[in-house]
């Protein structure tokens, strides 16, 4: 008897999670506080560097353990405790610069003492003690993003409005040799200016009753200052803030350093994370970013708030992008610019399918629509492995950025899942939707060739008879603009952009090796990336995309988005679940391992998306397969219903939304071979039933 039936899944169930209940006395929760701790002293400055002293990998570690554990609010207040810990800070978290005091800025000696003794100043002690507090409101109001320039101006034009240097030099003249000369210079004029002062002016002690670590006050300086001439005056003045305005931008880039070093120690130890522990930490951070939560502030899984979409599947993208416009009055449009609090649940056009499975197998045929050659959005010039935005996407999809933006919300979305949406996209493009700067090796993940015969071959051999200019294609192809080029943008650290025309030096090679990256990795892509982060942004807040900043890698975003890249047998098999105990060493399932041995991978890629809907496993491989809303739900093997287990040629079903796979009772003495002649023929049956059963799904 021949045979085809399609894969089959039953309505969605409504999942709950266990909740921890609270102590009967009404006493707090000892790990609710603790963990409220961590996350308390890891979002400031000085209490995560405590946090790191004491320990921060261990901490880290630990963190994690409870994250992948089975405790449910546990697990979320420990992904709350690494998102803090994840949390940039920035340099506004330190004191600010003028904070010393009521409006002063004391510049000590072990702030100012190297520095003055690096230029070779003689003007001892003084210069390290010299205060000049709060007589300049632009340096204390000022921001952390010192605008060294226009705040020269400011101190120019002041100089210039007070007489400047009176009978000498002209007022512009004295400003520029002040403001070009170095700090030590600057201390030596300042000093010779003082030294001036008729009476007797002890430059090297603070004064009587003064705390000799606070140098000279306010005061002490006006009334050193009072019986100069009026042009010293001026010219001291100016002098004092110029030092003043260096010293703020180089203590505000001292913070800045020191800060980035913290969070550069931790970042580290963060991305070295398990990627289960990153897959499941996301899963987390995104459930107590959207989803509903308890009285106890715990997100919980609801369909209160879902969104409920109903998609052609003729033409998935422009479906896709309908439904992600702007509600109209017309109606239809819309419905997939909602906050996905309750989850996303599609429905096929006139079939009666639906559930997890159907928006898995979804997210498959958009991404298949996404990776049509027709539509040029993406390109891949490692055989396939990874996509990249296409440069010249807009030359044959003029809406392409519509679907950029589209694509980039579906991933998130797949992400708030804990699905897979099998597009694999290039590490180096997901990096730029992190925030990562650009790396030259960035060009490895885009075009690996262009990498290995450009930028290693030049490091290797230089640049000497390639003939190299300032130039890069417009089009790689060459389909669309033949010949044509266009200049390359030197590094930002260059003096000016470098003529087209003009011929690459060794001295210049790196900086023609980054221009040449930055381009092909973001330049030339720029608006689709743009959009596509847009898309992810409008699912993934800004928050919690600076936390996974901190905590992913592009590799690890690109893998979490499309799965593992490849089935393991052995971990299917290893985290597989049976709907009887007995079935285990039962053997028919012996004859399905084995039949999955002799399939190739393409064939196997084809059960798992019969039984699951996916078309890869999850990131972390089949331990983080999941259900309707992202708990753990393993792949389940179990017999077809006791009226047709036992027909001949009866084929597996399949319920996709619970990861189930039902098997026909093969029974052992049929088989002369033994395992192998049952592998053989379930393997027959399993080929029938995928190529006729991975496309649509019943109810029952």
């Amino acid at each position: 008897q021949t045979q085809t039936q399609t894969q089959t899944q039953t309505q969605t169930q409504t999942q709950t999670q266990p909740q921890t209940p609270p102590p009967p006395d009404g006493s707090p929760d000892c790990r609710l506080n603790a963990t409220l701790v961590v996350a308390n002293l890891a979002g400031d400055v000085q209490g995560r560097r405590a946090l790191l002293r004491r320990g921060g990998d261990v901490l880290v570690k630990n963190l994690c353990d409870m994250i992948l554990g089975k405790d449910v609010d546990r697990a979320m207040l420990a992904a709350y405790s690494l998102g803090e810990l994840a949390r940039p800070l920035h340099a506004d978290g330190e004191d600010e610069p003028g904070s010393a005091g009521a409006n002063e800025l004391v510049l000590v000696s072990a702030g100012l003492g190297p520095l003055h003794e690096a230029h070779g100043s003689s003007g001892g002690t003084f210069c390290a003690r010299l205060v000049h507090a709060g007589v300049r409101a632009w340096i204390q109001n000022g921001d952390d993003a010192v605008d060294y320039d226009a705040r020269l101006k400011a101190i120019e034009e002041s100089f210039i409005a007070s007489g400047g240097a009176g009978d000498g030099p002209p007022a512009d003249d004295t400003f520029e040799s002040c403001r070009d000369a170095s700090t030590g210079a600057l201390y030596e004029r300042l000093e010779r200016h003082f030294r001036a002062i008729p009476g007797d002016l002890d430059l090297d002690s603070p004064g009587e009753g003064a705390d000799p670590s606070a140098g000279m006050t306010a005061s002490t300086l006006d009334a050193a200052t009072a019986s100069m001439p009026e042009t010293s005056r001026n010219v001291v003045n100016m002098i004092t803030e110029i030092l003043m305005l260096r010293q703020d931008r180089e203590a505000t880039t001292t913070r800045s350093r020191e800060l980035c070093d913290g969070d550069w120690a931790l970042t580290e130890c963060l991305r070295e994370l398990d990627v289960n522990a990153k897959r499941q930490w996301v899963l987390e951070m995104l459930r107590w970013e959207l989803g509903p939560v308890t009285p106890h502030g715990v997100p919980v899984p609801g369909f209160a708030d879902r969104i409920n979409l109903v998609c052609d599947r003729a033409s998935p993208l422009e479906d896709l992008c309908m439904h992600c416009t702007p509600p109209r009055s017309t109606g239809g449009a819309g419905g997939f610019t909602a906050k996905p609090a309750g989850g996303v649940h599609i429905a096929f056009k006139d079939e009666a399918g639906q559930g997890a499975a159907v928006r898995r197998e979804w997210m498959s045929i958009v991404s298949a629509a996404a990776c049509d050659r027709n539509c040029l959005l993406f390109t891949s010039n490692d055989g396939g492995v990874t996509l990249h935005p296409n440069p010249m996407s807009g030359e044959v999809t003029p809406e392409h950025l519509s679907y950029f933006y589209a694509l980039g919300r579906l991933a998130a979305v797949a992400l708030y899942h804990g699905e897979t949406m099998p597009l694999r996209l290039t590490p180096a493009f997901c990096s730029r939707l992190l925030g990562h700067a650009m790396t030259i090796d960035d060009l490895r993940s885009v075009d690996p060739t262009l990498h290995k015969n450009m930028v290693e071959y030049v490091r290797e051999h230089g640049v000497r008879g390639l003939d190299l200019a300032w130039d890069d294609a417009k089009d790689p192809t060459g389909i669309f603009y033949p010949g044509e080029r266009v200049p390359l943008r030197s590094d930002k650290d260059d003096a000016a952009d470098k003529d087209k025309d003009e011929a690459v030096t060794e001295a210049d090679a790196e900086a023609y090796l980054r221009a040449l990256v930055a381009r092909r990795v973001i330049g030339s892509v720029r608006d689709q990336t743009e959009a596509f982060a847009a898309g992810f942004g409008s699912v993934v807040p800004p928050p919690l995309q600076a936390r996974m900043k901190a905590v992913l890698r592009g590799e690890d975003l690109s893998v979490l988005i499309a799965g593992a890249p490849a089935v393991c047998l052995e971990d299917w098999k290893r985290h597989s679940a049976y709907s009887e105990a007995s079935l285990a060493a039962g053997f028919s399932v012996a004859c399905f391992w084995a039949a999955l041995r002799d399939l190739t991978e393409r064939e196997r890629v084809m059960v798992l998306q019969f039984a699951t809907g996916l078309t890869s496993p999850p990131a972390g491989g089949f331990r983080n397969l999941v259900g309707y809303m992202g708990d753990a739900v393993p792949f389940t093997l179990g017999e077809l219903p006791p009226q047709r287990r036992d027909e001949p040629g009866a084929l597996p079903m399949a319920h996709a939304c619970f990861n189930v796979l039902r098997l026909p009772r093969l029974k052992e003495s049929e088989y002369p071979d033994g395992v192998v002649g049952g592998a053989k023929e379930l393997g027959r049956r399993l080929r029938i039933a995928i190529e006729c059963g991975t496309r649509g799904f019943d109810d029952f």
